[in-house]
């Protein structure tokens, strides 16, 4: 923690003559383009722009404003989306885990089949808790659609909706491979069984694409 009472940094004799240079550089270039001296009531110089000089600066620091605006807003709006992202991960996870425990509870007995009915119930308590906190969280997302697709080209961004998609992929096998102890049809069973397959590969593609995500 900074020392309140602590006497500010004083410029470095290197850094005073740089800020020498610059104000120097600054000042002829205003004087090239109309700028005059004007001595003040205290007999100061004071270098005077013109209007339109002052006019163009306004422009600038405006511009400058706009820029660390949406800067501060492109942050904010990559916090919550990876809030987002990863609240959805979770309840991804909860979904995976509740189809497995459903699928492992049809071979249970006695204490252990009770066992795995607790942890469903804990399950699904945690998923309609969740997702009522994450419709809350979406609130705070942006409805500017020219700011969200800045937000999806953010590194940090991509590799969470990857990671999502990961998880998604998984959910869809362990549904899968709980309707298959749900079912005798041999279509049926067939095509959970391409699912599976299909989510497997696309676990895989996803993975390696993470792999080249800068």
């Amino acid at each position: 923690m900074s020392n309140p009472f602590e006497r500010p940094k004083m410029p470095t004799q290197e850094e005073k003559a740089e800020m020498t240079k610059q104000r120097t550089l600054s000042d002829a270039e205003l004087l090239k383009k109309g700028a005059e001296y004007q001595i003040n009531a205290k007999d100061n110089l004071r270098l005077e722009p013109t209007g339109e000089q002052v006019e163009q600066m306004k422009a600038e620091m405006e511009e400058e404003l706009r820029k660390i605006e949406e800067k501060r807003e492109l942050d904010e709006q990559v916090g919550i989306r990876l809030s987002v992202i990863s609240r959805k991960s979770l309840i991804l996870n909860f979904k995976e885990s509740l189809a497995k425990y459903k699928r492992w509870q049809k071979d249970a007995t006695g204490k252990l089949f009770e066992d795995f009915q607790n942890s469903i119930q804990k399950t699904q308590d945690k998923i309609k808790t969740h997702t009522e906190e994450l419709e809350e969280m979406e609130k705070f997302l942006s409805p500017d659609k020219a700011l969200d697709e800045k937000v999806s080209e953010v590194p940090e961004v991509k590799r969470a909706r990857s990671l999502y998609a990961i998880e998604l992929y998984k959910t869809k096998i362990a549904e899968a491979e709980l309707k298959l102890t749900e079912t005798t049809n041999p279509e049926e069973i067939k095509s959970l069984k391409e699912d599976i397959e299909f989510n497997r590969g696309e676990i895989r593609e996803t993975e390696e694409d993470l792999k080249n995500l800068k």
